[in-house]
């Protein structure tokens, strides 16, 4: 391929040849005669050798494992063969998103002899959860004089899974921690029933089962009154949560993602449910992801998650009477429903009229904050002047949002990043208390 380069030298000699024939320069017409034929010469050599070359080269990637976790590492094996007859110099590189951390040769130079190989191995981790492109592999060669360009594609896309980081995981620390941080004063709700545990007594009725009937205490108050025992049995909680999987929840920078934080929040909240006996269960929400997790009483849902969210990237729009209207459909059962999402498309949202906001069942929405997610600048002032004009704008239309929707009675707080899973925790806290 030409380069822009290459035309504009082969135009300006054909331009000289022609104005040194018109005014009869004799020298000048040698001169760019022999620029014309220098510039076409190397051009047609590159096309004729080097592009050939470049096509008898063999790229093979070696990948151990399309399946890691957030910042686990992952080698990537690159095998350069020339099975041509003459020696071949070429650039390389591997297309990448910028969630990747890379240490390695993962673009360089090589020059290959007749049938030589050369390995190349580079490590990548990733800083956000999802599913990535790597690759393909991208060799090119210029001549020397920058005129020409070839370029081929050889090596197809591979697909890395990225489940959520153990580290990140509260759940898999000390076991103190996890209880005594996340679960302080979350006990299992109780209600007034045939149980194991002993609550009271109070006078016998003949609707009364003779079984609980409290011997010790018959004729206390009139030699003949009977008495019965009061059981309290022990009431499941069914929390779920909901995370807006839109393409506005990938705001962020690097390794700062919203839809990762909010993953991570509702894993690690997740695991203090489930140490309270009670039932979780997960729903992913787009326009495009409908991923619904039956709750359950182990750790078997946030299992599934890890390994759903892998697969994913966020993807569509999010419109909270939608979701709820879906909430209301796929959610049949009593439960505590806590909505994650950063509510970016509530530019136009009007209040609903009358009951299309209710779902019947104990629901909080939690707003997810930028101000934390924005990349800084110190050393840009015009950049750093216009984010923080952007952030207090957004923050002011995420309080007002705020107000709206809790006039009508749709509980909403706001959380930044750092007071995101306390939140979280002090709604569930509230849920048992009432359930």
């Amino acid at each position: 391929m030409i380069k822009k380069s290459g035309y504009l030298f082969l135009g300006i000699a054909v331009v000289a040849i022609y104005e040194g024939l018109l005014l009869g320069f004799t020298y000048f017409i040698l001169f760019a005669s022999i620029l014309f034929f220098t510039v076409s010469s190397e051009i047609i050599i590159f096309n004729m050798v080097t592009t050939s070359g470049l096509r008898s080269l063999e790229v093979r990637r070696f990948v151990d494992n399309t399946s890691i976790r957030k910042g686990e590492k992952l080698p990537i094996k690159l095998k350069f063969t020339n099975v041509s007859g003459r020696r071949i110099a070429f650039h390389y590189y591997d297309t990448l998103s910028d969630v990747f951390t890379i240490s390695g040769p993962s673009e360089g130079y090589v020059s290959l002899a007749p049938g030589e190989e050369r390995n190349v191995t580079y490590v990548l981790a990733s800083l956000a959860v999802g599913k990535y492109i790597v690759g393909p592999v991208i060799v090119y060669s210029e001549d020397p004089m920058k005129l020409c360009l070839s370029m081929y594609k050889l090596e197809r896309q591979i697909e890395v899974k990225v489940a959520p980081a153990l580290t990140e995981i509260r759940a898999a620390r000390t076991e103190l921690l996890s209880n005594i941080r996340y679960s302080m004063g979350v006990h299992k709700s109780r209600v007034i029933g045939q149980g194991y545990n002993f609550y009271g007594i109070r006078p016998y009725d003949i609707s009364d089962e003779f079984r609980y009937i409290a011997w010790t205490r018959y004729g206390i108050r009139d030699g003949d009154d009977l008495y019965v025992k009061q059981m309290e049995e022990e009431k499941v909680l069914n929390v779920y949560f909901v995370i807006d999987y839109s393409i506005s929840s990938n705001f962020g920078f690097k390794g700062k993602r919203m839809y990762d934080r909010m993953v991570i929040s509702a894993i690690n909240s997740a695991y203090s449910v489930i140490k309270n006996r009670d039932d979780v269960g997960f729903y992913l929400l787009s326009t495009e992801i409908d991923l619904f997790i039956e709750a359950t009483h182990s750790d078997a849902s946030i299992s599934k998650l890890e390994t759903s969210v892998s697969e994913l990237r966020p993807s569509g729009h999010f419109d909270i009477m939608s979701a709820l209207d879906r909430i209301r459909k796929k959610i049949k059962r009593n439960a505590l429903i806590v909505v994650l999402s950063p509510m970016s498309e509530i530019d136009d949202f009007k209040a609903p009229k009358g009951s299309l906001f209710q779902v019947g069942k104990k629901l909080v929405l939690v707003v997810l904050s930028p101000s934390e997610f924005a990349e800084k600048r110190d050393w840009d002032q015009n950049y750093t002047l216009l984010l923080k004009s952007a952030l207090v704008s957004r923050q002011l239309q995420i309080k007002q949002f705020s107000r709206t929707m809790n006039s009508i009675g749709l509980k909403t707080i706001l959380a930044e990043d750092s007071t995101l899973q306390r939140k979280i925790i002090n709604e569930y806290q509230y849920a048992k208390m009432v359930n």
